[in-house]
């Protein structure tokens, strides 16, 4: 089996190689990705034959070792259509062993991988590998099944791919490398350069090198100016620009690149006496000749010219400086700055000063002029010769180091002054003026009428030797002998430990500990940079010592290095452990979580508002208990029953609660709750409903020998409106009332008990419980009216059950009163409850309103100024928009309180708001419900002046009449000029009194289950009765009707009032 997984040698190499490919080449119809070229097959294929399909190719089965092959696979090269297709994974050589087509092993548990849940499971033999598409996951399959598949392979490398080539340089493939000059212009070193065979002026010289991306050539140095020189002959011509000149300014000349040229101090080419053209003479150019010199001529002439360009490569990596030298280049060429010791461009040589090493000798450029035997002693006492350019490779260096100035001869340590015609070189070697390398001139040597027996390098670009008299003077070149070194650093010799390292020196070694050690050199030990605090770890890292050295890893929560690290931002990466109602916020090396708004815990656990319970459920009154959020400033709990409106319970829960009592409830009621929670800047941060029904409503009927007694929860009558004296159908029988309950007792012979048989010849007793209205003497008609019917009987029950309906939202009216350049805004609140701080909205109206209900209204002013004060002036209601229609009901009248149940919250009120709470009412023969309007007019006045309407307070009607019969206004003075008055309305009220209800269709009559027992004597025994109050359906309609009647207001809130101590409970 191992012969399946067999891969070929030079595949191998070619996957190890594959890493760093600056491009790839691709066949046609395969797709790069990465190093590699992908292609997919569609035909429906075995795993065997597709693997040999993908070799053909010189390639494998796609393997998807990693997230990104995997993704870029599933999502540009496999057909979005098919359903499945084969990976090069498999356990076909060994059972269990999972491996790659390269060979390199899965480890389903650690490496990488998309195995579907339960898979690799070997189910009849599954040991090859597909890609379902719908999951994207990996299923093992039996080989011998067809599927489609991916082949992969090495693409080749395209050295330009992506482009490497720096600052624009364009690059342009050379075999399996490249340069980044085009394909018209000469690389050299870090530039290009081209020699254009067009004459043009300076300017447009410039443009033509601008649009190619360059500048006019800059022949700063020797290097980039013998790199022209072949350009300049190639073209034979002899006048050609570079890109230097002063036409900025006079004298100061500047290269093209916006360098200055510093002619006195700075390399340059120029011609003695050049420049001299002054103002009109402002560029310069090559004079091509025998020495190659620059002169300045005019900028408008027309002449030939060079372009520069950058082949954007960093010449500094590598690094080509040796021995310590530090690299620096301008994209052109590059410099080495040598260590103490070393010289050359590369710092290669360790020469003496002054001198340059190339190749084995050190060399130098003596530009005073000597004869043949001065310039020989020179060198003799630097301790060497004239040099001696026997091949051309020191022929070339010697020629780039003359000095460019005058182009004067040099002398080379060559003669013939032993022997004529016998020409040796200043160490005693011969010349062969025929065999050997040399550089002379045609007809040469000529040997000057026998007395030409020295040579010289000649002052032209040619460089070329002739022999000329050793008396003549000219300059000269010195070559020294490199030594030797040895390097004991290679050979061994050196005694540097084995923990330093070696260093070769002219003449000797040095021996430095290695970094992480510490001593001379030729002992060393180890360094604790973690105890000595020299390491380089992040402070957010930890310093662990090693042997020479340390290692630094970053702490939990910072990703890097240890050398540099960063925070992570587990927030943002996912890797956090908060709750999802738990905002995360990073800090530096860690995380905290806190729970948001409305949630209570540590942020890796939060609960927030829930867990609405309803823990106590009787007739009138409901316990509600919830977990409460975190951060709760103020609660609103909100309920209503089905077809009503809501009503908010007051006071409210206190933020600090967890438990609330709903009071006031009707019986057998379904009930709808809402709790919501606000924050510190009345946000909400949380809200929670549910639903429970009420207990049914049980009153107590006890029948005995002579009597019988009927007793109600005082606070179900409370709660519906229902006076607490009740009476029976003899008015003079009245209720005897406690704490907790209301009882009439109904003699079975007075109080107007009624005697009756029924059918079935049992004796019936039967009274009623009435409660009257009640009429206050300004008119306003209060309370429930209540008729009960009570009886005993024997065996037989009925039943009867209530209903009713809540209040409605209450709109905000404003009126504005301007006065000059001053406003005052009057409003009129109606609030859901006594503690005035939650207002009924507009588009609720009419409002409808039980009689037992109390309405809670606020009048304000608003204004710029702050020394007002409010006042009430008259409060009174109609049955319509007319304040004037009638009936009326005054409530406040010239200040003064009418109605008997209005109060002022004295605790809320102040100089510009004033808040009121009034039983409501009813006016007499009107219809039920009764709509009532509230007009108000409102004076605002300024409390500093002592004669406005305000300062009066209440004018009773005995203070008025007095003032207006002895014309005074000494105690009853009008509104002051400075006093502004506002009429204001709210309503209508839909007031349910229940005046025009007829008993024979609306009181239902109270069923009560008796058992009487005869007995010796016929006496009649005690017997208890309980009725119960609930709903029924499918009765007929007038049981309906008195349904819908019976305690109708029962267990309503009081607006103002707390009536939780007064919910009925149930007996025992």
């Amino acid at each position: 089996m191992d012969s399946r997984v067999s891969i070929p040698a030079w595949l191998v190499v070619l996957i190890l190689m594959g890493t760093g490919v600056t491009g790839l080449d691709c066949p046609s119809d395969y797709t790069p990705y990465g190093d590699w070229c992908f292609k997919w097959y569609g035909e429906f294929t075995p795993y065997i034959e597709a693997r040999q399909v993908c070799a053909n190719d010189s390639g494998f089965l796609a393997m998807t070792k990693d997230n990104d092959v995997h993704e870029f696979l599933v999502n540009n090269v496999a057909d979005p259509n098919s359903p499945t297709y084969w990976i090069g994974l498999s356990d076909l050589a060994t059972e269990g062993v999972w491996l790659w087509e390269d060979g390199t092993p899965h480890d389903k548990n650690a490496d990488y991988n998309r195995w579907l849940p339960g898979e690799p499971n070997n189910e009849g033999e599954e040991d090859c590998t597909y890609i379902e598409g719908g999951s994207r996951g990996w299923n093992d399959w039996k080989c011998h099944n067809t599927r489609p598949f991916i082949c992969q392979l090495l693409g080749m490398s395209r050295p330009c791919v992506p482009n490497p080539c720096q600052n624009g340089g364009v690059c342009t493939v050379s075999g399996d490398s490249y340069t980044c000059c085009p394909s018209d212009y000469t690389p050299f070193e870090g530039a290009c350069a081209k020699a254009y065979d067009v004459s043009k002026s300076y300017y447009d010289a410039r443009q033509v090198c601008a649009d190619d991306g360059g500048l006019m050539a800059m022949p700063k140095d020797n290097i980039v100016h013998y790199a022209l020189l072949p350009l300049l002959g190639s073209l034979e011509r002899s006048h050609y620009w570079i890109g230097l000149s002063d036409m900025e300014t006079e004298g100061v000349w500047k290269w093209e690149d916006g360098t200055l040229l510093d002619l006195n101090n700075m390399y340059h080419r120029f011609w003695p006496g050049y420049p001299n053209g002054g103002d009109s003479e402002d560029c310069a150019h090559y004079h091509y000749g025998p020495s190659a010199d620059w002169t300045d001529v005019p900028c408008p002439w027309n002449l030939y010219f060079i372009c520069q360009l950058s082949q954007g490569k960093d010449l500094c990596n590598p690094n080509p400086c040796q021995n310590g030298g530090v690299c620096t280049d301008d994209s052109y060429v590059y410099t080495c700055e040598c260590a103490d010791g070393w010289n050359g461009r590369n710092c290669e040589g360790n020469c003496p000063f002054g001198y340059t090493p190339h190749g084995g000798g050190c060399y130098k450029a003596y530009d005073e002029t000597k004869t043949y035997s001065e310039a020989r002693q020179v060198c003799a006492d630097d301790g060497g010769t004239l040099a001696m350019p026997k091949d051309s490779d020191v022929h070339e260096f010697l020629v780039r180091m003359r000095n460019p100035v005058g182009w004067r001869a040099y002398w080379i340590g060559l003669n013939d002054l032993a022997t004529e015609g016998v020409w040796m070189w200043e160490d005693g070697t011969p010349h062969d003026t025929t065999a050997d390398y040399n550089r002379w001139r045609s007809g040469e040597p000529g040997d000057q009428n026998g007395n030409g027996d020295c040579a010289i390098y000649t002052d032209d670009i040619a460089a070329e030797w002739r022999d000329i008299l050793c008396s003549d003077s000219t300059r000269f070149f010195c070559q020294i002998t490199m030594e030797t070194d040895v390097d004991e650093c290679t050979d061994g010799s050196h005694n540097c430990h084995q923990q330093a390292t070696c260093t070769n020196t002219n003449g000797g070694f040095t021996c430095a500990c290695n970094s992480g050690y510490s001593g001379n050199g030729v002992n060393c030990t180890d360094v604790d940079e973690c105890a000595e605090d020299s390491d380089n770890c992040h402070l957010q890292a930890t310093c662990t010592n090693t042997d020479g050295g340390f290692t630094c890893a970053c702490n939990s929560g910072y990703n890097g290095n240890g050398v540099t690290c960063t925070d992570a931002d587990e927030c943002t990466d996912g890797s956090h452990n908060c709750h999802q109602q738990a905002t995360c916020t990073n800090t530096d090396g860690g995380f905290t979580c806190a729970c948001n708004s409305g949630y209570n815990g540590d942020g890796v656990n939060c609960t927030g508002l829930s867990d609405l319970t309803f823990t106590d459920v009787e007739m009138d009154y409901m316990i509600l208990s919830w977990t409460a959020p975190a951060g709760v400033s103020r609660y609103r709990l909100r309920y209503s029953h089905a077809g009503a409106s809501y009503q908010d319970l007051s006071p409210p829960p206190a933020p600090s609660d967890t438990t609330a009592t709903v009071p006031g409830l009707l019986a057998d009621t379904e009930y709808t709750f809402t709790l919501t929670a606000f924050g510190a800047d009345g946000e909400e941060i949380g809200e929670i409903s549910g639903t429970e029904t009420t207990d049914e409503v049980i009153v107590n009927v006890e029948c005995y020998e002579d009597y019988m007694t009927v007793t109600f929860p005082r606070g179900l009558l409370e709660a519906s409106g229902v006076t607490l004296d009740l009476h029976l159908l003899d008015d003079s029988c009245r209720s005897t009332v406690t704490d907790q309950f209301v009882t009439l007792v109904a003699p079975l012979q007075s109080c107007g008990t009624i005697q009756d048989s029924s059918e079935d010849d049992k004796f019936v007793f039967t009274n009623e419980a009435i409660g009257s209205q009640e009429t206050a003497d300004n008119g306003a008609v209060r309370g429930t009216p209540f008729s009960k019917r009570f009886q005993c009987e024997f065996v037989r029950q009925y039943v009867v059950s209530q209903g009713r309906q809540i209040m409605y939202n209450i709109p905000l009216p404003r009126v504005q009163v301007v006065d000059g350049e001053t406003s005052f805004t009057f409003e009129m609140h109606m609030y859901t409850s006594s503690d005035f701080t939650a207002t009924y909205e507009s588009p609720d109206f009419p409002l409808q309103v039980s009689s037992s209900d109390h309405l809670n209204f606020g009048l304000s002013v608003k204004s710029p100024l702050n020394n007002l004060q409010l006042f009430a002036l008259h409060c009174l209601a109609t049955p319509t928009t007319d304040p004037a229609a009638t009936p009326s009901v005054s409530i406040i009248q010239d200040g003064c309180d009418i109605d008997p149940t209005l109060q002022l919250d004295s605790t809320l009120s102040n100089d510009m708001a004033l808040y009121y709470s009034i039983q409501s009412f009813t006016f007499p023969n009107v219809d039920d419900p009764s709509l009532v309007y509230i007009h108000c007019t409102m004076v605002v006045c300024f409390k500093d002046d002592t004669n406005s309407r305000c300062s009066q307070g209440c004018v009773l009607p005995a203070r008025r009449r007095r003032a207006v019969s002895d014309e005074s206004e000494a105690r009853v003075r009008r509104a002051s000029e400075n006093d502004h008055q506002a009429d204001i309305m709210q309503g209508p009220f839909a007031v349910k009194g229940g005046q025009n209800q007829g008993r024979s269709s609306t009181v239902p009559t109270v069923g009560i289950a008796v058992g009487i027992v005869a007995g010796i004597a016929g006496a009649l025994l005690v017997v208890f009765a309980v009725l119960l109050v609930r709903k029924r359906r499918g009765r007929d309609a007038k049981e309906q009707a008195e349904d819908r009647v019976g305690f109708d207001n029962y267990s309503l809130e009081l607006w103002g009032k707390d009536k939780a101590a007064n919910g009925t409970p149930k007996p025992e």
